[in-house]
């Protein structure tokens, strides 16, 4: 879990530099954490992007010290199967296909696939299979992320 702290300073320093601040996560490894932080753009985000917010933020960690212990900083595109960190995201990404992993069961399922359908109080709206509607508390969720579709058709002429 990432602190308010750190998330507030990353938003800032991402936002001032005229990014989105999509989310961030800290992941354990061996012997080290890595704190992967997702930015996004109005024309997307190259490498260069990347390397910009990464020498910004290692700048402002170095100073602030929001973080105890051994770290690596990541900077990444949200990419075609974005991340989803807020509530808001839900409410955004009507009409598109996700998948949800739970804390608690739900349904006798901890994953949860389907089409959101917005958000209601604190609740996410996602239509599953039969085109049942289910709520699902936000607090339930642990992780979910946008699923790409592919559009697989035939040639022209074909």
């Amino acid at each position: 879990m990432i602190s308010s702290r750190v998330t507030d300073l990353i938003e800032r320093t991402v936002t001032g530099m005229g990014y989105e601040f999509v989310g961030a996560e800290m992941v354990s490894q061996r012997h080290t954490k890595l704190l992967r932080i997702y930015i996004d753009g109005t024309e997307g985000v190259q490498i260069e992007d990347c390397v910009l917010v990464s020498n910004q933020l290692s700048g402002v960690f170095d100073v602030e010290d929001p973080i105890s212990g051994r770290y690596q900083l990541e900077i990444s595109s949200p990419g075609i199967e974005r991340p989803l960190f807020r509530i808001q995201d839900y409410q955004r990404f009507k009409g598109q296909q996700a998948t949800l992993e739970l804390y608690e069961l739900f349904d006798g399922k901890r994953r949860i696939n389907g089409f959101l359908e917005g958000v209601q109080g604190d609740n996410v709206l996602v239509k599953v299979l039969n085109d049942k509607v289910v709520e699902l508390p936000f607090s339930n969720i642990r992780k979910a992320q946008l699923v790409a579709e592919l559009k697989i058709g035939r040639k022209k002429g074909s």
